[in-house]
């Protein structure tokens, strides 16, 4: 790969901007923090809830299609 003053300057300047985006970064006030904190906290329990039923109806398509397969070579 040859590198031309283009490639060098386009690395440079966005080697730049990453390093500014990185340092942007401001403290977020504790209750915002909290309530992400009791948000993920619902999602996942939400989540852990539903995995039963995904399952159930993952299984049962899986039954059906193979009980169509077998019975169609009948």
């Amino acid at each position: 790969m040859k590198l031309t003053k283009k490639s060098v300057l386009t690395g440079s300047i966005s080697a730049g901007v990453l390093g500014l985006s990185t340092s942007a970064f401001a403290a977020l006030p504790a209750g915002f923090s909290d309530g992400l904190t009791e948000m993920q906290t619902d999602a996942i329990g939400m989540i852990d809830a539903i995995w039963p039923f995904l399952l159930a109806i993952a299984g049962a398509f899986l039954a059906i299609k193979i009980f169509k397969r077998v019975t169609s070579k009948l």
